[in-house]
């Protein structure tokens, strides 16, 4: 597979560089707000699912907290994956042996 799978569209510079850094953040965020509601929802089935693994009358902040954050993360590491994917960003993460020591000048 040929990657990235759309040319053109790199992030060579530091607006768009800045586009696609958001949209996978906005991505990450929407996922991890829709579990948050759906914690929060006593109808929700993600809800019942959790009150049955918890004790107690509500829901524990912990075990808010902890689906929230998973999802935040793996949403994230694939949303990042599908842009290096599309538009090969993320490349320029990777430092090379030149600047294993020593940082380049900003």
């Amino acid at each position: 597979m040929k990657i990235p799978i759309i040319e053109g569209y790199r992030a060579t510079t530091v607006g768009l560089a800045f586009l696609l850094a958001s949209l996978a953040s906005a991505l990450s965020a929407v996922s991890a707000i829709e579990v948050r509601a759906q914690l929060e929802n006593k109808d929700s089935r993600l809800y019942r699912f959790v009150d049955r693994l918890t004790p107690g009358n509500r829901v524990p902040w912990l075990a808010i907290i902890i689906p929230v954050f998973l999802t935040a993360f793996l949403s994230n590491i694939i949303a990042l994956n599908i842009l290096h994917i599309l538009f090969g960003y993320g490349s320029a993460y990777i430092i090379d042996d030149k600047y294993k020591h020593k940082l380049p000048k900003y």
